[in-house]
């Protein structure tokens, strides 16, 4: 070809092929590696806040936490209506675990700044009775349930309704760890009457004793939490208190009315004569107005019964009911006095069917008698030495009384104080989960920055490329 008509070659272009100048899949991961740090930086940023944003607002507006407790091994007992009460008497409601008290409690425990208003309103804390298969609740075991949003998150959540749940066994361990009998011993001094004595320790023997059974039908009697045994306590207690097979005060007390000690001071007598004496007369009016009432009452019962009403007849036979039963209790108060004048040392005058006082009469067995002669027969020794005997009672009750009572509060601390959590603690159930949530930021920040600086890129190159042509 010459070299004119190498100059008229023409070149003839598709119209419709498009220059190379698009996004691709090779400029796609080069702008990525261009711009890593770009990439890197906003993908983690993503990350981290959709992490954030679901674990903190999206996931507790969503969240129910939840846990089912058993209380049925802490220091509660159980009434014969069927209700619970802790060692003290106080009554045990489930209510109070999510009362305002508790929650408020557990609030400022944790050191939260939570609204306990708005937990109320939007009914953030329930607590409800867990039942069987048949509907009939399931004793001392409940249901708590709770809102995350209105708790602080879940993790705040899960704390506050542990403590709402541990209130209980708070109050329980203080309660036992607390815990004493009533004292019936405290009051009684040196100048005590004998009788008032003896009562008081028959009493808080029996408290004691009471005490110890209340142990054994709650614990094993092998039990010895510190390597004495229940049993074996229980058994030492009675026998340091039985002879020949009788409690002893029951033998004091029978002592005390066959033998008419005093407790008195040499040089009382006179006083203690005249104590008694008044007290003799004033028994004697008490003993004339019963028997007067016994008359009354007597002779109204006899004309109902030969009235010729029909017994059967509701409004007579209630009085008949009535008025035997007062006829039975007033006999037993005129009993009771006729045996205390006969111990103050008054008889009866069978002819005269009055109670008479000789106080010099020494061959009657009378208090007042034997304080008119204290030294006949070394009465006044017997009271002097019964005296001792009490005083020795009364310290070695008090001692065994403390000692029942600090083992009975480390039963209860020890060995049933304790609440029935699941396995599982508190669940939490129905949020978002926070590393999904995180995983999907991170994708969306990678997507959203790597597009950002490829379309970065791709200006850039455009710009670049027009100037090149410009230059040519």
């Amino acid at each position: 070809m010459s070299e004119e008509n190498e100059k008229n070659v023409i070149v003839i272009q598709d119209g419709n092929e498009k220059p190379k100048n698009g996004l691709t899949w090779g400029r796609y991961g080069h702008f990525i590696a261009h711009y890593r740090w770009w990439v890197i930086g906003f993908s983690v940023g993503g990350a981290a806040l959709a992490f954030l944003l679901t674990q903190f607002y999206l996931s507790p507006r969503k969240t129910t936490l939840s846990v089912t407790v058993n209380y049925d091994n802490i220091a509660l007992t159980k009434a014969e209506d069927g209700t619970y009460h802790y060692l003290d008497g106080s009554p045990f409601t489930y209510l109070s675990i999510v009362s305002d008290q508790t929650i408020q409690e557990a609030i400022t425990k944790e050191k939260g700044s939570l609204d306990l208003t708005k937990i109320k309103e939007n009914s953030a804390l329930v607590i409800t009775p867990v039942t069987d298969a048949s509907g009939k609740e399931t004793p001392l075991t409940y249901q708590i349930t709770g809102k995350a949003a209105y708790l602080g998150g879940v993790n705040n959540g899960v704390k506050l309704i542990s403590d709402l749940v541990t209130s209980v066994q708070e109050r329980a361990y203080t309660i036992a760890s607390e815990y004493q009998t009533s004292d019936y011993l405290s009051n009684l001094t040196s100048a005590s009457e004998f009788e008032d004595t003896i009562k008081a320790l028959s009493t808080q023997y029996t408290t004691v004793d009471n005490l110890y059974q209340s142990a054994l039908s709650v614990f094993s009697g092998t039990i010895a939490p510190d390597g004495v045994s229940l049993d074996s306590r229980y058994d030492l207690f009675q026998s340091t208190y039985t002879e020949s097979g009788t409690n002893v005060f029951v033998s004091l007390r029978n002592e005390l009315r066959r033998n008419r000690y005093v407790n008195y001071q040499d040089g009382e007598e006179s006083k203690w004569i005249e104590y008694y004496t008044k007290v003799g007369k004033n028994q004697i009016q008490n003993l004339k107005d019963i028997q007067s009432q016994i008359t009354v009452l007597q002779t109204r019962l006899n004309d109902l019964k030969n009235s010729g009403s029909s017994i059967t007849d509701d409004s007579v036979g209630a009085e008949i009911v009535t008025i035997s039963r007062s006829l039975q209790s007033l006999e037993t108060q005129k009993s009771a006095i006729e045996s205390d004048l006969e111990i103050l040392g008054y008889t009866l005058n069978s002819v005269a069917n009055e109670y008479e006082l000789h106080a010099d009469d020494t061959s009657i067995n009378g208090k007042i008698q034997h304080l008119t002669s204290p030294s006949a027969n070394n009465w006044r020794s017997e009271c002097q030495s019964y005296a001792t005997t009490l005083t020795s009672y009364v310290a070695k009750l008090t001692t065994d009384t403390d000692s029942a009572e600090q083992f009975y509060r480390s039963l209860y601390t020890k060995y049933k104080n304790r609440v029935f959590f699941p396995s599982t603690g508190v669940s939490a159930s129905g949020g978002y989960n926070a590393w999904l949530g995180g995983f999907i930021g991170l994708v969306i920040g990678f997507l959203g920055s790597s597009l950002i600086c490829s379309a970065v890129g791709m200006s850039k190159l455009h710009r670049e490329e027009a100037k090149a042509k410009e230059e040519k």
